[in-house]
C-alpha cells in the first residue's frame, strides 16, 4: 500500500478537511506474511544492541526513537521520515506539515482538524476501530487505531504544535507479535516548541472530545528504547534480540 498524504483543502480560517492519505507523504508499506517460524518457534539468541536510535530533526521541532536510519522525503509541502522492517512486516513513519493559519487560535480549529483526519480515513476506505485524546507538552492530539482496506493494522497519533500538524504513525500486519514495540515508538515522540512555528500551548479549555490528558514527558533513551518482537509476548523468557539480525 502507498501511503501518501498530502492536505485536500485548506479555508483561510479553519481547516475543514483533511485527507489521511494525503498528510502522511510515507514511502510504501512493504507489509509481508510473516512466516508462522518467525512469530512462533523463534530461538533465544544472544542479546544485541538495541537497533532502536533517538532520531533528532531540528527542522521538524521533534525526537523520537526509531529502528534505523529513516528514509526522508517530501511531498506538497508534507515531509516524511520513515523505516521499514520487512522482517517484522511494519513501518514507522513521522510526518508533518505547516498549516497556513494556527487551527489553535481559531474557533472550532481544533475540532475540525481532527474531525477531517477521521473523515480522510474513512474516505480512503479505512474504518477507526479505537479513538482516544492525548496531549503533548500541553498541545492536543489524538489516537487512532485504524484498519486499512490492505490488511493493515495502523496506529495514528495526530497532534497540533501551533501552525503544525505532525501524525506518528506504525503500520503492521503483525500487531499481535510487535505490541511494545509500537507503543514505544509512539510514546518516544517529543517536540521542541521553541523550534515550532507559534507554539503556544492551549490556555483555555478544549472541547471534551480533545481535552488533553497528561503525557509523559522524560527524555526518550536509547538504553530504554522498545524492542521490536517476533514472538508472542506469552513467551516472556525468549530473547526480543532474535529478530534484529
Amino acid at each position: 500500500m502507498l501511503v501518501s498524504l498530502c492536505l485536500k483543502r485548506f479555508a483561510p480560517a479553519t481547516i475543514k478537511f483533511l485527507s489521511i492519505a494525503a498528510i502522511l507523504g510515507a514511502p510504501s508499506l512493504m507489509l509481508l506474511v510473516v512466516p508462522p517460524a518467525l512469530t512462533q518457534q523463534a530461538a533465544p539468541q544472544q542479546s544485541k544492541k538495541s537497533i532502536w536510535q533517538v532520531f533528532n530533526s531540528d527542522a521538524g521541532g521533534f525526537s523520537l526513537l526509531m529502528p534505523g536510519e529513516p528514509i526522508e522525503s517530501e511531498s506538497d509541502g508534507v515531509k516524511s521520515y520513515s523505516v521499514t522492517r520487512a522482517k517484522e512486516s511494519v513501518t514507522y513513519t513521522v510526518s508533518f506539515i505547516d498549516f497556513p493559519t494556527n487551527p489553535t487560535q481559531e474557533t472550532n480549529g481544533i475540532t475540525e482538524a481532527f474531525t477531517g483526519i477521521k473523515d480522510g480515513i474513512v474516505e480512503e476506505g479505512g474504518k477507526i476501530r479505537d479513538e482516544k485524546t492525548v496531549a503533548i507538552k500541553g498541545f492536543p492530539g489524538k489516537e487512532l487505531r485504524v484498519s486499512m482496506p490492505d490488511g493493515a493494522l495502523t496506529r495514528v497519533r495526530s497532534y497540533i504544535v501551533g501552525k503544525r500538524l505532525y501524525l506518528v504513525m506504525a503500520s503492521t500486519n503483525n500487531e499481535q507479535n510487535l505490541q511494545k514495540s509500537l507503543q514505544g515508538f509512539l510514546d518516544s515522540f517529543r517536540v521542541k516548541p521553541n523550534l515550532i512555528p507559534e507554539a503556544i500551548p492551549t490556555k483555555s479549555p478544549l472541547p471534551a472530545t480533545v481535552r488533553p490528558q497528561p503525557a509523559p514527558e522524560a527524555t526518550p533513551q536509547p538504553d530504554s528504547s522498545p524492542q521490536p518482537e517476533t514472538t508472542p509476548e506469552t513467551t516472556p523468557t525468549e530473547s526480543p534480540a532474535a529478530s534484529e539480525t
